[in-house]
């Protein structure tokens, strides 16, 4: 059986049944998930697998669907016992639930007299065939005498001359007497590092539901942009999510605003500096900040940007006069689609509305040096794309590309996402499932449309347990991998030689032997 793959922990599950029709045309309720089941005859039902981290695991029957609501976002896989005399095929293999969006899985079983699906989910997979790789992986989020952190480390951001790195962590070892969550700094050279005693984040909760850790170092000036919860001025009264800077040496710490409110939950994140660091955009749903409409902030001075729509994700385009994000509505209606599309704007002008109908996916958008701009969306933007998958796709207003094909222009890659441009723009990293054995980390060369493959996935066959079925003596996928090699904070050195990222991998460097999410460097 090929899988479809979910992550994360669910606070409530609610399921529910209904009849077929509505549930195959309607669109999921954000936070929720719809296992569709087609093909078994009355009185026969499916068992379906859910699996998520931190022991989340559900298993329903069904013959028609059922309905996961009030899931934490996160990535979800499926799994289905096979049913004697039928074959199933999962689709897509992996899922992401959000905030702001549902999934669906598609569980279609045949008969066995039926011609045999090269897709058969109830025979385990052939290994995942390895790309070139990159000439080296090196641990950042380790002590100065290479000892691994002991808790999730996040959110690399490289200094601008490519010596030192800064990244979240809430590890208790990498700096004797450590508490709580910091931004720390470690210099490559001679493999030394710093807690920002200044710069708290509060705890692993706050890191792992985004609440704090985001960090971007200034290309000028030697500034660190980063989020948290905790009050880091004596002007912060509030308890709320706030963008500070802090200088490398953390001796000073600033808001680059006055206090927030207005708006249902008034939070700041997202700051990303502009191309000469002499402004910082941030995303704000407060309204106390400056007049007009939107959630884009600019400051200094401080000016508003945006449609009246929610923001899910902002860049600076390469000479700094405009903001590039993804803006859209939820209709909270399942047979009505949701609208989010990308947007350009001037600081100070009006929005431009690049695409229609991409329903691009939440925080997915990276802008090239050329100022194209790329994204992630589930929906077929090509005549040619059939996979029912998310795919990174390129554009600069016009037609749109895809560019998580194979070298050979095949679909082999599924549930690609966070697309980064390379500094040069020829380049462009991303995360891709390895056909279904687990996330790995790639790089299209946009000129030859060769991929390179960073990390490796974390199980060659994507599970960890197989099971067989006593009664039919058929092998299904009794636990799947839903954490191993996951791949989060892509960021690219200034000169495009190297890569940083997140993951949480357990094997990628010498000394690492846990689950534990650590921050990588690749040579490439």
């Amino acid at each position: 059986m090929r899988k479809a793959m979910l992550a994360a922990v669910a606070v409530m599950i609610a399921v529910t049944t209904g009849p077929m029709t509505p549930v195959a045309h309607a669109k999921p309720k954000p936070r929720s998930l719809v296992v569709q089941v087609d093909g078994l005859p009355k009185g026969t039902t499916a068992k379906v697998h859910v699996k998520g981290p931190k022991k989340f695991h559900k298993s329903v029957r069904t013959r028609t669907h059922k309905t996961f609501a009030h899931l934490r976002p996160g990535i979800y896989r499926a799994t289905v016992k096979p049913v004697p005399g039928y074959t199933a095929k999962v689709t897509p293999r992996k899922a992401r639930v959000t905030a702001k969006q549902g999934a669906k899985f598609k569980i279609r079983f045949r008969v066995v007299t039926e011609p045999t699906d090269p897709e058969d989910p109830t025979v385990p997979p052939q290994p995942w065939t390895n790309l070139p790789g990159p000439k080296s992986i090196t641990a950042v989020s380790t002590s100065a005498a290479g000892m691994f952190g002991n808790r999730l480390s996040d959110f690399p951001a490289w200094s601008p001359d490519g010596g030192r790195i800064a990244f979240s962590s809430c590890a208790t070892n990498l700096v004797p007497s450590t508490t709580g969550c910091y931004v720390y700094i470690k210099t490559l050279a001679d493999g030394s590092i710093t807690r920002l005693t200044k710069a708290r984040l509060g705890d692993e909760y706050a890191l792992t539901n985004g609440w704090a850790g985001e960090t971007q170092w200034a290309r000028v000036g030697d500034r660190i942009a980063l989020t948290t919860m905790e009050k880091l001025t004596p002007a912060d009264t509030d308890q709320i999510k706030d963008v500070y800077t802090v200088d490398p040496l953390g001796s000073a710490v600033s808001r680059p605003y006055p206090p927030l409110s207005g708006g249902v939950v008034p939070k700041a994140e997202w700051p990303r500096w502009s191309p000469t660091s002499t402004q910082l955009a941030f995303r704000s749903t407060a309204t106390s900040l400056a007049a007009g409409v939107g959630e884009a902030y600019v400051t200094p001075p401080m000016s508003r940007l945006g449609t009246a729509d929610t923001i899910n994700a902002l860049q600076w385009t390469p000479d700094g006069s405009a903001l590039v994000y993804i803006a859209g509505d939820y209709t909270w209606n399942d047979d009505i689609l949701s609208t989010f599309d990308l947007f350009r704007q001037p600081v100070g002008g009006s929005p431009q509305r690049l695409t229609t109908g991409w329903q691009a996916s939440w925080g997915e958008l990276t802008v090239a040096p050329d100022g194209r701009a790329a994204a992630t969306t589930n929906v077929a933007l090509t005549p040619n794309d059939t996979n029912e998958s998310a795919d990174v796709y390129v554009t600069s207003g016009g037609t749109p590309t895809r560019v998580s094909l194979s070298a050979s222009g095949q679909q082999s890659l599924w549930m690609s996402s966070s697309p980064v441009w390379s500094p040069t723009g020829d380049k462009i990293a991303f995360v891709a499932e390895a056909d279904e054995f687990g996330e790995v980390l790639l790089i299209k060369d946009l000129g030859t449309g060769q991929l390179q493959q960073i990390t490796p996935p974390q199980h060659q066959d994507g599970c960890l347990e197989w099971i067989t079925d006593e009664e039919s003596g058929e092998v299904y996928c009794g636990q799947p991998d839903v954490n191993a090699g996951r791949i989060f904070g892509i960021d690219w050195s200034p000169d495009g030689a190297r890569i940083a990222f997140s993951s949480t991998h357990n094997d990628l460097a010498p000394g690492d032997g846990a689950w534990t999410q650590d921050v990588f460097i690749a040579t490439l």
